[in-house]
């Protein structure tokens, strides 16, 4: 009875082959998500009048982020569902001298990216985890990120999604998107945030915070509108102190009539280049989303670089 023996040993084997390849990301089921959505740019001369490209930065991606590197080359971070990445980390592309963006790893965690560059030249990366909290890394280079902390989960708030966050003479500040609003959240430190139940009703959510002269700018996408013909736009607020909002008049990006980013614009990363333009980083769609529009902030499902090592941290 050797055969049946040496059959079910290899069986075995075939068995653990297959348990151990990485999970693929899970094909379209209906609704709206990353595998529906692509990452675009667009560029401004001030900040306020945006003009949406037509290359398409990376398909099947979604929620980008926009940061400076050490070296002051621009590095994008995004959900990546193309099937080119494992679970669990982002996809992660550098800009090249000449424009064009060249493809990273990075070990960095999650969905909903969000990076600050912290006056000593390190970053801290916000990304929500799957129980909803929001968690904080450090990095030095952009890519490769140690695990901080918890820096927000409440259970008043389970639901809560795309941390942004910038830092005020006052204290760290971070606006964190809980459906068409913003929860506002504070912190001395920028690792542990606490909130006292503000919410700001700008018009919108998944905002993006920029300092710009007196003060700082928010973008954020709001929901399909007849004006603009139902699909999703970018507008922006100011505020002077990270307190006090005011919503500014007019969209800052629209989708344009035709090419990659016609069915509407959402998720802003916007970043000041250091001539003074800017760069914005936005995602788009393959196909108009389900009931005129996805939901702010999508329906997130995180995958990174293949073979990546995970952010250093417990577990």
């Amino acid at each position: 009875m050797k055969f049946p023996t040496l059959y079910a040993v290899l069986w075995l084997a075939f068995a653990a082959v297959l348990v151990a390849q990485p999970e693929r990301p899970l094909p379209p089921r209906g609704g709206d998500g990353p595998w529906n959505h692509r990452v675009l740019l667009a560029t401004s001369p001030d900040g306020l009048t945006w003009t949406v490209g037509k290359s398409v930065v990376a398909e099947h991606a979604s929620v980008p982020e926009l940061f400076q590197g050490p070296d002051g080359r621009a590095i994008l971070l995004f959900v990546d569902a193309s099937g080119e990445t494992r679970p669990g980390a982002l996809g992660a592309m550098v800009r090249q001298a000449d424009g064009s963006w060249s493809r990273r790893e990075t070990n960095l965690r999650g969905a909903d990216p969000n990076v600050v560059r912290r006056q000593d030249g390190t970053h801290l990366a916000y990304t929500k985890e799957r129980d909803g909290a929001i968690v904080v890394f450090s990095s030095r280079d952009g890519l490769d990120w140690e695990w901080r902390g918890v820096a927000f989960q409440d259970e008043r708030y389970p639901n809560t999604t795309d941390a942004d966050v910038f830092e005020t003479p006052s204290g760290w500040v971070a606006l964190i998107s809980l459906g068409p609003r913003l929860l506002r959240c504070t912190s001395r430190d920028g690792l542990k945030f606490t909130t006292d139940g503000e919410m700001l009703d700008l018009g919108g959510s998944v905002s993006d915070t920029v300092a710009v002269k007196g003060g700082w700018r928010t973008f954020f996408h709001v929901n399909p509108v007849p004006r603009n013909d139902f699909k999703m736009s970018i507008r922006s607020a100011f505020t002077a102190d990270g307190k006090t909002w005011k919503p500014e008049a007019g969209d800052r990006v629209v989708a344009p009539k035709d090419g990659p980013a016609r069915l509407g614009v959402a998720d802003p990363a916007p970043l000041q280049l250091p001539d003074g333009t800017w760069l914005m980083a936005i995602k788009s769609f393959h196909s108009r989303p389900e009931f005129g529009g996805p939901p702010p902030g999508g329906f997130n499902r995180g995958s990174g670089p293949r073979n990546a090592p995970a952010a250093r941290g417990p577990g």
